[in-house]
């Protein structure tokens, strides 16, 4: 969840407490490029306002901003920040995310495991959404030191990850939700269905996985 301005942000995370949430994951704002120092002021404020653990959430293709290790370092330091959910798709940031010694959670299914292996505590998996045994099964693998298994079933993941590309973001998440029994809807617009060439390739991919695994 999230906004350009601190005070609607406050206003979304009370929102999803009062729904009954778990943790906030509260993405950096967007458009209006914030300096550190007003991005720490930001995560301060949210996290100030809500008994909920909070997750700041970095974006930068999708933001076009980054949050540094340094400022990941002091973030973490602010009462109820419980950790970062990564999706820059940059292994040398995540990297230096860990550095600070707290959760760092990965974005990106195709560096799921590598950051696993380098210490991460997890993923918040687009991929899991289409395929959750699968995701279930290598972070059970790996926690159980079959890291050679853990790879393989990762691997098996990386096709779809790679289908992202057929369309605009979340339209292949949904349509591959939807071919794997776990129909969420349509995206609303201005994002539009897949054509049929599009969504052929999407399916031959999701069966493909279904059947490897």
């Amino acid at each position: 969840m999230g906004a350009t301005s601190t005070r609607e942000t406050i206003s979304l995370i009370q929102a999803a407490e009062a729904a009954g949430a778990d943790v906030a994951m509260v993405i950096t704002p967007y458009f209006i490029a914030p300096s550190p120092a007003e991005l720490l002021s930001h995560y301060r404020a949210a996290a100030a306002a809500t008994s909920l653990p909070v997750l700041i959430y970095t974006n930068p293709p999708r933001t076009g901003i980054s949050v540094s290790p340094d400022l990941w370092r002091r973030c973490a330091e602010i009462p109820g920040v419980a950790g970062i959910k990564d999706s820059s798709g940059d292994l040398s940031l995540a990297l230096g995310y860990l550095t600070t010694g707290h959760r760092v959670f990965c974005g990106r299914d195709t560096l799921a495991f590598a950051l696993l292996m380098h210490g991460g505590a997890g993923a918040i998996s687009p991929a899991a959404c289409v395929f959750p045994e699968l995701m279930v099964r290598m972070y059970e693998q790996f926690r159980s030191g079959d890291t050679a298994g853990a790879r393989q079933t990762a691997d098996l993941l990386v096709p779809l990850r790679q289908a992202w590309e057929l369309g605009s973001f979340p339209v292949v998440i949904k349509e591959a939700m939807a071919m794997t029994g776990r129909d969420p809807g349509p995206a609303r617009r201005p994002i539009l269905p897949l054509g049929p060439a599009a969504r052929g390739a999407l399916r031959e991919v999701v069966d493909q996985i279904g059947a490897a695994s």
